[in-house]
């Protein structure tokens, strides 16, 4: 169980390292005016990568916590090994249930859709930021803001990418069937 903790230690110091350089982000670039917008425009796509870095490095941690946990879901044993070996492992049994009721698709684990909206909600953040410094840059530079339906274009285009990128490289695994009777 230590490297599966380890793991699981090590997603979450990457998420909330991340959520917190994101937030300094969007702070910086709310405090910016129209004058530097080019710079605004800068540090949003710089912030629109990181955020898509941010969403694999979140989706492939996900997916080998759940490789490093197969272990326990289908681990038989309902003891441990502590000075009590009659006694149940309460924790254990658990686990084993929470995963029963989320593992038929580890999309379907609530922790993983919150983890990934919060990822999706700062990128269009960033996004629309980007296309507001884009906005002001093209009015500012005299330029035609076709630019800015192009950005948002390719910003969602990317999003949407790597979220199918995400979702065809979740293993999905099937639920054992209820109604089927085990082979005698």
């Amino acid at each position: 169980m230590d490297i599966d903790n380890q793991e699981r230690d090590l997603v979450w110091s990457r998420y909330n390292a991340l959520v917190v350089a994101a937030t300094v982000s969007l702070g910086f670039l709310a405090q910016l005016d129209a004058a530097n917008a080019l710079l605004g425009f800068a540090i949003s796509v710089l912030s629109l990568l990181v955020t898509l870095a941010w969403l694999l490095i979140t989706s492939y941690g996900w997916n080998l916590l759940h490789e490093l946990m197969e272990p326990v879901k289908t681990d038989k044993t309902d003891k441990t090994d502590n000075t009590e070996p009659d006694k149940p492992d309460v924790y254990l049994e658990r686990y084993k249930a929470w995963l029963d009721r989320h593992w038929g698709n580890r999309s379907q684990d609530p922790i993983w859709w919150y983890s990934h909206a919060v990822i999706a909600l700062f990128y269009v953040g960033f996004l629309l930021l980007g296309a507001r410094f884009l906005y002001l840059w093209c009015c500012l530079a005299a330029i035609r803001c076709w630019a800015v339906l192009i950005f948002l274009g390719v910003g969602f285009g990317a999003l949407c990418l790597v979220g199918k990128f995400v979702h065809d490289n979740l293993p999905i695994r099937k639920k054992p069937d209820a109604k089927r009777k085990p082979a005698v």
